[in-house]
């Protein structure tokens, strides 16, 4: 399965959403080397047009250039932006790690 991109550049980083909020990463799935913890833009765009960036804290090896971001913190972050702007970012959105 392809994932639909925005741009021609290739991607800079890979990125994962862990889906379980009670595991949290301290070492590199791919590489066994202890992560840590970056502040990193995640963009968020709906399928309506609507963008959302976030300043998100995530976890992040360096060898792998490897991004880490739990989902359960993004989505509440989602809902905040959805209380405030309602009627607005409704639907499926894609991610996307710069």
């Amino acid at each position: 399965m392809t994932v639909p991109r925005s741009g021609k550049l290739p991607p800079r980083y890979r990125f994962a959403l862990n889906p379980f909020p009670e595991v949290r990463w301290a070492r590199c799935p791919r590489c066994d080397k202890l992560m840590h913890a970056r502040k990193f833009p995640l963009l968020i765009a709906w399928l309506d047009g609507t963008m959302l960036v976030l300043g998100k804290t995530c976890r992040y090896c360096t060898p792998c250039e490897f991004i880490i971001a739990h989902q359960h913190e993004v989505e509440e972050e989602i809902a905040v932006f959805r209380h405030a702007r309602p009627g607005r970012a409704e639907g499926e959105y894609l991610w996307s790690g710069r």
